[in-house]
């Protein structure tokens, strides 16, 4: 890859990362997360979420392992 050979000449390294299991209320998928129960929800049923920049609900990795 370019960016990846032109980097090291200049000592330095690429990179990515993926938030693979965030989902946004703002996503048009978010919607079919919920009712296929795909996010982690706390004992009272509510969504777990965080709060980071914006509202992120966690995907659960039970989930994630069955596709």
């Amino acid at each position: 890859m370019w960016l990846i050979d032109e980097a090291k000449k200049y000592h330095t390294i690429v990179s990515v990362h993926i938030n693979f299991n965030d989902a946004y209320e703002n996503a048009p998928s978010f919607d079919k997360f919920v009712k296929a129960n795909a996010l982690i929800r706390k004992k009272t049923a509510r969504l777990y979420a965080i709060l980071w920049k914006s509202t992120v609900f966690l995907q659960s990795s039970k989930h994630q392992m069955k596709k």
